[in-house]
């Protein structure tokens, strides 16, 4: 079936069996289904678009010209009675009139045309999707409204840009798979003192401000350090800390390699370190491995190091050096491995896993470490840094760990 004939039969599904046009609100003339269509694939032709278009209601349909798809928020089947108007024409969150002349959605509220920078190829106005909207009170993953607002996933009306809101649920689900590790670090205690978490190349820090807000509302002192290189970063951290009264929060401009975890008043319970780029994530799993932290999670980024040692010199194949993306992907692969074997023979537990969807992020593998209480039998750290050294191989974690 071809893309055309695709976006009608979902079009018409979206809608009710047989529908043959939809009004975008009560009073507006019904719309033909078949003149959007040809709108849409007349876009596709000339630029392969995906739109998004918006009702007065707040509805909305995202369009596929290309493939010929359709997802809405109003796709709950087919239109009951109450949802039709005169004639039968449904009157679900639809398409806007006047689709394919260069206008954009219509409706109360609106802005108006579309400027030149929000339309897809052929003039097809792309409007961005209405934002989600934080509910009033605690926030799931205890990330409060006000929290999220101060940190600047949320605006200032409580809503949340489909952009944000990935970010928010990559951010949520890690803090639940963080919990095992605080709640461990948090019963083996000997002493009456605060959590230690180091948040190492920390970014906007995201990850630390709703864990903090996780573990405050738990009831769980915590004293939380980030680390960044880029001051700005930093400045703008420190800035929300305060705001938001979190006296356990500090941050520092530094390399990891530099770091100075002193003002967590002692060795970390938990080493985090979300997307450092390429071997600033070996320098995490050093330093964790170094201060004998109990638990570390680290999302590697950017897995370019091994790609250029192995760059026409492949052991696996010579092709992987004549392709580029084989070779990336090979490279990867092995990075992750080799921190693996690592963790393992200096005394962790490692798991790999991937933490969320890789349709929010392809950066999405977690490696999981838990120091063991004893260390595994034959598998030395300097009997494997010599055997990866045997294969002509140079990580950069070896190097940070002789």
């Amino acid at each position: 079936m071809k893309p055309r004939q695709r976006l009608v039969a979902n079009l018409q599904r979206l809608l009710a069996p047989g529908t043959r046009a939809f009004a975008a609100a009560p009073n507006e003339a019904p719309v033909e289904v078949e003149a959007t269509v040809m709108a849409l694939c007349a876009a596709a032709d000339a630029g392969k678009v995906k739109l998004s278009l918006v009702d007065a209601k707040g509805g909305r349909v995202v369009l596929d010209a290309r493939h010929g798809s359709i997802k809405g928020s109003g796709d709950r089947g087919p239109a009951s009675q109450g949802d039709r108007g005169p004639g039968g024409v449904a009157r679900r969150p639809q398409p806007p009139p006047r689709v394919g002349e260069g206008q954009g959605a219509v409706g109360p509220g609106n802005r108006g045309p579309a400027s030149q920078g929000e339309r897809g190829a052929g003039g097809v106005a792309r409007r961005p999707e209405p934002p989600s909207r934080v509910g009033e009170g605690q926030g799931e993953g205890g990330s409060s409204p006000p929290l999220l607002r101060a940190i600047g996933i949320a605006n200032a009306d409580g809503t949340v840009s489909a952009q944000n809101a990935k970010k928010l649920k990559q951010t949520r689900h890690l803090v639940e798979l963080l919990r095992p590790a605080w709640e461990a670090a948090v019963a083996a205690r000997r002493e009456d003192r605060p959590l230690r978490v180091a948040d190492l190349a920390c970014g906007n820090a995201y990850l630390s401000f709703v864990l903090y807000d996780a573990l405050r509302a738990e009831g769980i002192a915590c004293r939380l350090h980030g680390i960044e290189s880029r001051p700005e970063l930093v400045k703008n951290c420190e800035e929300r800390a305060h705001a938001l009264s979190f006296d356990g929060m500090s941050f520092a401009t530094a390399s990891i390699r530099d770091a100075d975890l002193a003002a967590l008043g002692g060795p970390p319970d938990l080493v985090l370190a979300l997307h450092a780029c390429d071997t600033a994530t070996d320098e995490a799993i050093a330093l964790a491995v170094k201060a004998r932290a109990p638990a570390m999670f680290v999302v590697p980024c950017c897995h370019a190091e091994l790609a250029r040692q192995l760059k026409g010199n492949a052991p696996a194949s010579p092709a992987l050096s004549r392709h580029g993306l084989l070779l990336n992907d090979f490279a990867t692969t092995l990075t992750d491995a080799l921190r693996a074997e690592i963790l393992d023979a200096a005394g962790y537990a490692v798991d790999v896993v991937e933490f969320i969807d890789a349709g929010h992020t392809p950066k999405n593998r977690l490696i999981r470490a838990h120091r063991r209480t004893s260390p595994a039998p034959g598998r030395s750290l300097e009997v494997t840094l010599a055997r990866i050294a045997g294969d002509k191989l140079d990580p950069a974690l070896a190097r940070f760990l002789t």
